[in-house]
């Protein structure tokens, strides 16, 4: 068939109207712009599979950017859709390991108050058939993965649990043990929430999803949608009508990207940034990495002074660049201090919700970026920074790239003891806004530690900046590191943060200096409590 004959439905696509690309979309400002988009990508959907690869040749060839079109339901995927490029990769690991709990998460919240248990869970059932990421199950035929949704109400399920406990001590047992419980990605549920009573008006909820489902942005929707939920059905309101009706699913995000994958433009910019031989960091380990990676990990905190996190923003204000910039230029600083090779790689999530239609779903959207620095002991640490600078750029230019395809298409030989291109990850974040929203009727609401206890890196650098400072975690893999030695790692990081914050950033990276001693270091330690401490406070 003839290109030119996508413009035209046929008898065989009488629901689909003539789709012309109008010059008026190249801007989406005005409002008839917007819905003229919607409307090309209604009919779009509409189209057989073979009409619509055509379509996309025709869209590319006019210069059309598909990021313009918004995501509407596909129509032939309404008995399955296809597993998005990093469900995909889930999935394979799954595969390999039904068992672990490496991609288990967890989030838990101590509940103080006058709790209505029969409002939570009715504000549990309006969320689960709100979101169709919390009623996918997982099937393979034939080899080829796909994510049904149930969509009959006696499908609808999820793991609801309710015990008591006497003592407070058995808590982290408890909660461990249930955000560990192996989950079924064939039959599920995969959404699992478990209500402890703790005595008098004290409550835990632990909500555990499977990460193939759900991420950290999920996890802030879940929180305050259940609270809006809650509120309602604590006043006998129908909860159906709470919240605005969400147009898609995660199910619909998946189809639409498998349709419009990135370009190789893009792909080919990550196979020209880290092709050749890939540089394995050399990290301070403890003990030989085993064949296969453990998942047992451990925490390390730290809690910057407020007055030198106002002077660190101060300092990347300063140079044109952003906290996250000149937090990874000094991690990456740090670990060539520690091996001294002159490239370091290091792992990057990125939340995945550019497009708004994805803002308010529940689902596994986030990819991960590899950012090489380029480090040199002779360099001022600026211009590190600006080299790093232009590498975050670049990278966020191209992420729409899955980290599935750029392995594939590097072809990293895959090893059970080692993730593939790189060995650590940073991440910046927001303080959770999410427990300060969670404002229930008679409740205190508190978020407590009470996740799996597992990592999947060998070491994992969590920055989280609130009005007060900044608050640093080093998560590590237990199997290869003690924790004096993070414990000396964190603090000589704080060390290198004081440094470039009294040189304004003019101090070259091998002048940084590294104490011995741990007490040294100008970071105000967290008091180490135990969880059950904690809950029974």
């Amino acid at each position: 068939m003839p290109t030119d004959e996508i413009l035209t439905p046929t008898r065989d696509e009488s629901a689909a109207a003539a789709v012309e690309f109008p010059a008026s979309t190249a801007s989406t400002a005005s409002t008839a712009a917007a819905s003229q988009a919607l409307a090309i990508s209604r009919k779009y959907a509409a189209l057989s599979a073979g009409h619509r690869r055509q379509f996309r040749d025709k869209a590319r060839a006019q210069g059309i950017d598909p990021a313009r079109l918004p995501i509407v339901p596909i129509a032939d995927c309404a008995d399955g859709y296809p597993l998005s490029p990093a469900q995909e990769r889930l999935w394979f690991l799954w595969k390999l390991d039904p068992d672990s709990p490496a991609y288990h998460l967890a989030r838990t919240m101590r509940l103080t108050g006058a709790l209505d248990v029969p409002a939570l869970r009715r504000a549990f059932d309006a969320l689960v058939a709100r979101h169709g990421a919390l009623r996918m199950r997982f099937v393979e035929t034939r080899g080829v993965p796909s994510q049904r949704l149930a969509r009959d109400a006696a499908e609808v399920t999820y793991g609801w649990r309710e015990l008591a406990l006497d003592a407070a001590a058995q808590l982290p047992g408890v909660l461990q043990a249930a955000a560990r419980e192996p989950f079924d990605l064939g039959s599920g549920p995969l959404l699992r929430v478990m209500l402890v009573g703790l005595g008098g008006d004290a409550h835990v909820l632990q909500i555990v999803t499977h990460h193939i489902v759900s991420d950290g942005w999920s996890q802030a929707v879940m929180v305050r949608e259940l609270v809006a939920l809650y509120r309602a059905a604590l006043a006998g309101d129908d909860t159906a009508g709470v919240l605005p009706p969400l147009e898609l699913h995660c199910g619909d995000v998946a189809a639409w990207q498998r349709e419009w994958q990135s370009s190789d433009d893009d792909l080919g910019y990550w196979v020209e940034r880290l092709g050749g031989d890939a540089p394995l960091l050399e990290l301070p380990l403890d003990r030989p990495r085993g064949t296969n990676r453990g998942v047992e990990g451990g925490r390390c905190r730290a809690e910057l002074d407020p007055t030198l996190a106002a002077r660190l923003r101060e300092l990347a204000h300063a140079r044109r660049t952003t906290l996250f910039t000149l937090l990874f230029s000094a991690y990456a600083a740090l670990l060539y201090r520690y091996g001294g090779q002159r490239r370091v790689r290091i792992g990057v999530p990125s939340a995945g919700r550019e497009r708004r239609e994805t803002d308010g779903l529940i689902g596994y959207f986030v990819n991960t970026l590899v950012i090489e620095a380029e480090v040199d002991g002779a360099m001022p640490f600026d211009a590190l920074l600006g080299t790093v600078q232009t590498r975050v750029l670049e990278a966020q230019a191209h992420q729409d790239v899955p980290f599935g395809r750029v392995l594939d298409a590097l072809q990293v030989p895959r090893e059970a003891g080692r993730s593939p291109l790189f060995q650590v990850m940073f991440n910046l974040e927001q303080a959770d806004a999410s427990e300060a929203a969670a404002a229930l009727p008679g409740v205190v609401v508190e978020t407590v530690d009470g996740g799996t206890g597992t990592v999947r890196f060998d070491l994992v650098l969590n920055a989280v900046e609130d009005r007060r400072g900044l608050k640093l975690t080093f998560n590590y893999a237990a199997d290869v590191f003690d924790a004096a030695t993070v414990e000396r790692l964190s603090a000589h990081y704080v060390e290198v943060l004081e440094q470039l914050a009294a040189s304004d950033g003019t101090r070259r990276v091998g002048e940084l200096t590294l104490s011995t001693g741990r007490e040294a270091a100008p970071a105000r330690r967290y008091a180490f409590e135990s969880l059950g401490q904690a809950l029974s406070a």
